[in-house]
């Protein structure tokens, strides 16, 4: 027995792992780009960084590009996918995926639902590779490396900077995979998230461009339902979250005044009356005063209070028109059937029994509180 024990112990410590693969037998996948390819087939582009390259610590000269860009057709992205990697030395590998972009044209008349089932179902796929849009007939450049001005990191990782760089400066709606899918799946809700194509091309570069991730898309049951553009999305990130460290332009007597947003947050309170819903919106935004082309003091009251009154207008114009917009798509972006499903399940139930079209039902009021934290005093 005492001879058994040690032979036992020796051989579970040199079984390994069933399911382990050597580093350099990965292509990681940086960028996955699905598109229609008519008939019912799908376009699978994939960007891949070679660990075999990588682990050897070599790469071509000049410091260019290890980026390898791959394609298949297949009736489902598993299908593709495994022939991409029939016909490559590497087996790909999700789990440093920087950005999942789909084509327009197949989220508006395939939807999206088929899609995330792969997504979901793939277990090297995180949930926080940022999901995102492709512009009409821009996505085979949005896929192409060299299409863009920076191309030598991939395009994956061009457009993870972007979102990043834009969530401390600009307006981006830009959603994870995670925040997709838990507002695909939430009561009362429809998901969006942000576009992404091409920016003007370099007068140095004629046949390059810079990747643009801008306006947001939005869904109604699993379908792009149509786009928001700069100043709805801006209304639509006061009530949603995602614009503190935004910059806020506002015109006081005339001029202009650039607010940086250090704070910002909402809360939203469902009420009824018969089948009319209302919800009633508070939202609250401290900015601090960046650059002014007023001669405005604003040390004096008055002032500021010309100031807080033309961010009250400009904020309820954004929100305004962001609802508005929502109602012409049909689409509840602003999740606040999911209030209604909260508070008042009964009445909830109700209407989706009948099926009832509550978009259209729905109306909103508005409570802006602003105030001004530091106005940069200049002697």
């Amino acid at each position: 027995m005492k001879k058994i024990i040690p032979l036992v112990l020796s051989l579970l410590l040199l079984s390994g792992c069933w399911d382990l693969r050597e580093s350099e037998k990965l292509g990681i996948v940086t960028f996955l780009g699905i598109d229609s390819a008519g008939n019912g087939a799908l376009r699978v582009v994939i960007q891949e960084l070679s660990s075999e390259k990588n682990s050897l610590g070599t790469q071509a000269a000049g410091g260019a590009s290890t980026v390898e860009v791959h394609e298949a057709m297949g009736r489902t992205v598993t299908e593709a996918v495994s022939q991409i990697n029939n016909h490559s030395p590497h087996v790909t590998d999700f789990s440093h995926t920087y950005a999942i972009v789909l084509s327009e044209e197949l989220v508006s008349a395939e939807g999206i639902s088929p899609l995330l089932d792969f997504l979901e179902r793939t277990p090297s796929i995180r949930h926080n590779v940022w999901l995102l849009i492709s512009r009409k007939g821009q996505f085979s450049e949005v896929c192409d490396p060299e299409a863009a001005y920076n191309s030598s990191v991939g395009t994956g990782k061009v457009i993870m900077e972007i979102i990043h760089n834009n969530q401390f400066d600009s307006v981006c709606a830009a959603s994870t995979l995670g925040d997709f899918l838990n507002m695909y799946w939430e009561k009362g809700a429809q998901p969006y998230t942000a576009g992404v194509g091409l920016a003007e091309n370099k007068p140095d570069k004629p046949d390059s461009f810079d990747i643009a991730v801008e306006d947001t898309a939005v869904f109604r049951d699993g379908k792009l339902a149509g786009w928001l553009g700069e100043e709805e999305t801006m209304g639509l990130l006061w009530v949603k979250g995602g614009l503190k460290d935004g910059i806020f332009s506002v015109e006081v007597g005339g001029k202009e005044l650039s607010l940086d947003i250090v704070k910002e947050s909402s809360k939203i309170k469902p009420e009824r009356d018969g089948n009319a819903m209302r919800a009633a919106i508070a939202i609250r935004a401290k900015v601090n005063l960046m650059e002014s082309q007023t001669e405005l003091d604003f040390t004096d009251a008055e002032a500021l209070a010309s100031l807080k009154e033309a961010m009250r207008e400009k904020i309820a114009k954004q929100v305004n028109s962001a609802f508005e917009r929502s109602k012409v798509l049909d689409s509840d972006v602003f999740g606040l059937g999911n209030y209604f499903y909260g508070k008042y399940p009964a009445f909830w139930r109700d209407i989706e029994d009948k099926g009832t079209d509550y978009c259209q039902l729905m109306d909103i009021s508005l409570n802006i509180v602003t105030s001004q934290g530091n106005i940069g005093l200049m002697k």
